[in-house]
């Protein structure tokens, strides 16, 4: 359209029509010169020919001019400057694209200043809710989201002032600007903080996106008009399940996970297979029988890579999104622990986030929901008492969101263990360093959780836990400790932690020295291997050691020394002796006392004088034991240990 308003609202003016057609010629030139892809050596080339031309029609609109065209005709001159502020607007977002923010933001302030103050027609409506959005984009990328915020509110107020009994107010642009809004500001919430409502204006963008046409900016690969790829509206989804899933808010995180799994799957059709998953080594037997496979919601991918045969980006998609599936199942397992544990008195981590949830009904809501989907998510199931008894009394699925004994976490564990060995198949140790060691960690927390359920039965307690960090281990040896310093300590530290619950379950159950030893070496070389990154810190002195600079890894440091005095006292056995394991485990002992004294460690107080006290004791309990090793004329290393009690 030539005019701003519909024919027959404007007396004839031959100046103003010269304008129009002269404005919708330009504007349709500018359209063509910024969609041509230029070179690398003059990459806005094109652009530049457009805001030459938009330029020189601007300059003929002038404010004498304007008067000279129309008169005394107050509407003439209306429409007149709503072309000028559409100009404006149409400079300001070429200035963004070509990074001229200077010049970009006083046009689009410009166009604002015109737009803001009257009631325009939809062409008019648009430029002023997309100039609002690019002056949010302005100041977020000078990193300012506080000034940001204010322009795009300002946006989702234009919008949502529309008359919603007018069938022609929210063209297609319009709705594609405010789509664009509704992400801008989601973003500018993320940066400032407001993360629910960040969440939440996410998932109404997505939501938009998934109800639109491609060509009216909708999902689509390669198609004019979509506003995302099936990749990136999948990756969104996938992110989002994975922040509902820390809130547990359940049904939400699962809603949002099928949704990117479907628009993902249908993009990809090489990627899943309908039958379910196969058994994987370490999933747990849900059937009667004991042998029944585990039924995974969703699919899992074919192909000997386990993500299918994608290109790398799209991999890294597919990826993701057994990921958000796996977190997901995760998180329910984590909750389960931490609520059994403690009896459901704790108002923090996942457990105090699932309390909450299911309080407020949250759990078992969609904060977020995708209808065109038709996902059909599944019915719910009341909680049991065993779940209420924990502050879990909302419905969910039949395990429960939050399971309630070793059965129902099974359940769980096999719904999770299947996405982890996916992701682990595109994320490999060699070119995927942090995501693998990430995708490991959560391995070994998945058996740890589930083995908590297991407690009554020590034998598969401990199976569990050594199973979930075998992984763990083979890691932690291939990863260089200089190159990964964190990721090195944060391996080696879950491995010794899971020796080390299998110890302490072998000493509260009385059973003979001797069979701690393998336990307590595991749980100490774990331990040693995270001292070990310290001793540069700490200095070869352990009578005057220097300080951690870092105060948590300072702390996590001398709780580490502490307890591997505990594992190393104990990992006497067939291949060494009671009194050789008591002298190293002094070593720590004598330490920690040293450390806390010389530099004030607050809250190791308790440690330390056990520690002491320890140190009083065991210089002569050596010396005893390696008498009685002299005087069995025995080789120390092939003393038995039970018979040195």
């Amino acid at each position: 359209a030539m005019a701003t308003a519909p024919p027959g609202s404007l007396p004839m003016n031959l100046g103003f029509i010269e304008v129009a057609v002269k404005f919708a010629e330009v504007m349709q030139e500018c359209d063509r010169l910024c969609a041509v892809k230029d070179p690398t050596e003059e990459p806005f080339k094109s652009k530049y020919a457009a805001e030459r031309a938009l330029k020189s029609l601007a300059s003929t609109l002038t404010d004498d001019r304007v008067a000279e065209i129309a008169g005394p005709d107050e509407p003439i001159v209306e429409a007149l400057l709503d072309l000028r502020a559409r100009l404006a607007h149409r400079r300001g977002v070429i200035a963004v694209e070509t990074e001229d923010p200077a010049k970009a933001e006083g046009l689009l302030e410009d166009a604002v200043t015109w737009l803001g103050a009257r009631s325009g027609a939809p062409e008019c409506v648009h430029a002023l809710i997309d100039s609002c959005n690019q002056l949010g984009v302005v100041w977020t990328n000078r990193s300012d989201p506080e000034k940001a915020m204010p322009h795009l509110e300002r946006a989702m107020r234009v919008y949502e002032d529309l008359d919603p009994k007018d069938p022609h107010a929210k063209t297609p642009d319009i709705e594609r600007a405010h789509t664009n809004t509704v992400f801008y500001l989601a973003q500018v919430y993320g940066y400032v903080g407001r993360d629910e409502e960040a969440a939440k204006l996410c998932g109404a963008c997505l939501r938009r996106q998934c109800e639109a046409d491609a060509t009216a900016g909708g999902i689509g690969r390669g198609v004019p008009g979509a506003s995302v790829s099936p990749e990136e509206w999948a990756q969104n989804a996938a992110q989002l399940a994975r922040f509902y899933a820390a809130r547990a808010c359940w049904a939400t995180a699962r809603h949002c996970a099928s949704a990117a799994e479907k628009v993902f799957a249908d993009a990809n059709p090489r990627w899943l297979r309908d039958a379910p998953a196969p058994r994987v080594e370490g999933s747990i037997p849900t059937g009667s029988d004991g042998v029944g496979k585990p039924q995974v919601e969703g699919s899992i991918p074919t192909g000997s890579d386990g993500v299918g045969k994608l290109d790398h980006p799209a991999a890294d998609v597919g990826t993701n999104v057994h990921l958000a599936w796996a977190e997901l199942h995760l998180r329910r397992l984590t909750a389960a622990m931490e609520l059994f544990a403690s009896g459901g008195d704790t108002e923090t981590g996942a457990g105090g986030a699932a309390k909450r949830t299911a309080a407020s009904g949250d759990d078992n809501a969609l904060i977020v929901s995708f209808p065109t989907l038709r996902l059909g998510d599944g019915g719910a199931t009341s909680a049991t008492a065993a779940a209420k008894a924990v502050g879990i009394a909302s419905e969910g699925p039949a395990e429960g969101w939050v399971p309630r004994d070793a059965a129902t976490a099974g359940v769980v564990f096999n719904q999770a263990a299947p996405r982890f060995r996916a992701a682990l198949a595109r994320y490999k140790l060699d070119g995927f360093v942090t995501e693998h060691c990430d995708v490991v960690l959560h391995v070994s927390r998945l058996h740890k959780h589930l083995a908590f359920f297991e407690a009554s039965n020590p034998r598969r307690y401990n199976s569990l836990r050594r199973r979930g960090v075998e992984r763990v281990e083979r890691v932690a040896g291939e990863l260089s400790r200089d190159k990964y310093p964190g990721l090195y300590k944060t391996l080696w530290f879950e491995y010794a932690e899971a020796h080390r619950a299998i110890l302490e379950g072998k000493i509260r159950r009385g059973r003979p020295p001797l069979s701690l030893g393998n336990a307590a070496r595991c749980a100490t070389r774990g331990y040693t291997a995270f001292v070990d990154t310290f001793e540069d810190q700490v200095g070869p002195d352990r009578r005057a050691p220097r300080r951690i600079r870092d105060s948590e890894e300072e702390r996590a440091y001398v709780t580490a020394r502490f307890i591997r005095a505990r594992t190393a006292s104990k990992q006497h056995g067939r291949f060494g002796s009671e009194a050789d394991a008591l002298g190293v485990a002094l070593i720590d002992y004598e330490f920690v006392p040293a450390y806390v004294k010389a530099h004030g460690l607050e809250g190791m107080e308790q440690e330390s004088d056990l520690c002491e006290q320890m140190c009083a004791l065991l210089p002569t309990k050596i010396v005893h034991l390696r008498s009685l090793e002299k005087n069995a004329e025995r080789d120390p290393l092939t003393v038995d240990p039970l018979a040195v009690q």
